[in-house]
């Protein structure tokens, strides 16, 4: 088995070779991890010269895709052949991995443009944040003993709120 690494922006291709089994088990878990210990939170993992994946050999894959996702970052599975996907999904670690049909694929699902990430105007409305932004807030502790965290609720001026949606909920008068 060869394994080759390749970093591309904020994302590590990781191209893999030849026979994945127990014996090429050990340096594949090594590489994978290595790269999140790194601090890889995006990993493409390229399988279009792997020609038999074995069960004792995807636990490099499996160790590293729980990893990222307690990192919220993710591991997808390119170019890989119809019967080594269908073995990984058959082995229940579909929610774990996603695959995609080449490296450009995978590569663009990771890194969508600045301007989608960033802009949310090209959501449809359902899926827009509806920010509500407290404009002026006061507080003050309730409690003459601080054994525990002090208590805090709004004083008798009630904050304001501006909501950028139509949809916000209303505050109700604190007194009635």
């Amino acid at each position: 088995m060869n394994i080759s690494i390749q970093t591309l922006g904020d994302v590590v291709v990781v191209t893999i070779e030849g026979i994945v089994d127990s014996r090429a088990a050990g340096p594949l878990y090594d590489a994978l991890v290595a790269q999140v210990r790194a601090g890889t939170r995006n990993i493409v993992v390229e399988l279009s010269g792997s020609v038999v994946l074995k069960r004792a050999g995807i636990r490099g894959l499996i160790v590293a895709a729980k990893l990222l996702q307690g990192r919220r970052g993710q591991m997808r599975i390119c170019a890989a052949q119809p019967q080594i996907e269908a073995f990984l999904k058959s082995a229940s670690f579909g929610h774990l991995l996603t695959f995609d049909r080449d490296r450009a694929a995978s590569i663009s699902a990771i890194t969508p443009s600045c301007e989608a990430s960033v802009d949310d105007n090209h959501l449809p409305n359902s899926a827009k944040v509806c920010r509500t932004v407290p404009s002026r807030v006061r507080a003050k502790p309730i409690g003459a003993a601080f054994s525990r965290a002090p208590t805090l609720f709004p004083s008798t001026d009630r904050p304001s709120f501006s909501a950028n949606c139509s949809h916000a909920p209303k505050l109700a008068p604190s007194g009635a």
